[in-house]
């Protein structure tokens, strides 16, 4: 993993908010606490029913500087693809949850308050799943991956 890799994803926030002020939209839109919930916390609990705090760091260490065996390297790879799949699965989960939301209260007078609230919450989960998504599990994997070649 290059020393670059936090300034890259500073550099693409950082792209991604001046894109939604550009837009006239507002940040803290993006910010959803049920999207958060469902998409990156039910990953991480359930990440933890396969791998130990401690292996979870590991993996990461392994993507880093430090010289690691070809088994320590596949380990980290089998996290982060299984990461991976958690976080795709969990993002279409929450999104199909709230999307049952939005059907089960159509048709009626509340259904046309809140539509696009919900609408906008089924959504943020798959934001959510693919910035983790371009951020952690790809760029980690590649990094493993570069390792095993070498």
């Amino acid at each position: 993993m290059k020393k670059s890799y936090m300034i890259n994803i500073m550099v693409v926030f950082s792209f991604s908010i001046a894109g939604i002020i550009i837009a006239k939209g507002s940040p803290l839109i993006f910010w959803d606490f049920p999207s958060f919930i469902f998409t990156p916390l039910f990953a991480i609990i359930l990440i933890l029913g396969h791998y130990t705090p401690g292996e979870i760091i590991d993996a990461f260490k392994s993507a880093g500087k430090e010289s690691r065996s070809e088994v320590e390297l596949k380990r980290a790879l089998l996290f982060f693809n299984t990461f991976h799949k958690l976080v795709i699965i969990s993002g279409i989960f929450a999104f199909m949850l709230g999307n049952v939301l939005i059907i089960s209260l159509s048709p009626s007078e509340e259904f046309n308050r809140i539509f696009g609230k919900f609408m906008a919450i089924s959504f943020l989960t798959i934001v959510y799943a693919l910035f983790i998504v371009l951020t952690i599990t790809v760029p980690f994997q590649s990094a493993l991956k570069k390792k095993l070649i070498k």
